[in-house]
């Protein structure tokens, strides 16, 4: 009987080691690890020129690097998305001139491939007129 015990044993241990695998992931990348957010900030300004804001953006790091800006329209349901260059030499200013034009709760949001996205909406103007951070 003590053999046959070892056997019953050795069957549920190897039947237990089975259940504990994983499927394999429908993925084919793996998991990547977590990144910074693209180096940025934002603050939004009154445009001058027309209608809407403008995104005053800046970069945190003392390189160049471009992003992808997302722009989703709250008002007009719409999404567009443009290719912005950064430098950390000078403030990137984006919006009606550039044919970019930002309204209160637009969703902007910057990616880059070596970075975790950056997600802004555009808030409601201070009633002062300086600029939003």
């Amino acid at each position: 009987m003590h053999k046959l015990s070892i056997v019953i044993l050795a069957i549920v241990l190897v039947a237990a080691a089975g259940c504990g695998r994983q499927t394999p992931s429908i993925s084919s990348s793996p998991q990547s690890p977590a990144r910074a957010p693209v180096p940025i900030k934002v603050a939004f300004r009154k445009a001058l020129t027309g209608p809407g804001y403008v995104a005053v953006i800046s970069t945190t790091v003392k390189e160049d690097f471009p992003v992808v800006l997302t722009i989703r329209s709250k008002q007009l349901n719409t999404e567009n998305r443009y290719r912005v260059d950064l430098t950390w030499t000078a403030d990137k200013e984006i919006g009606y001139m550039e044919a970019m034009p930002i309204d209160v709760g637009d969703t902007l949001r910057f990616s880059n491939v070596n970075y975790s996205d950056v997600v802004v909406v555009c808030p409601s103007p201070p009633s002062n007129g300086k600029r939003i951070k």
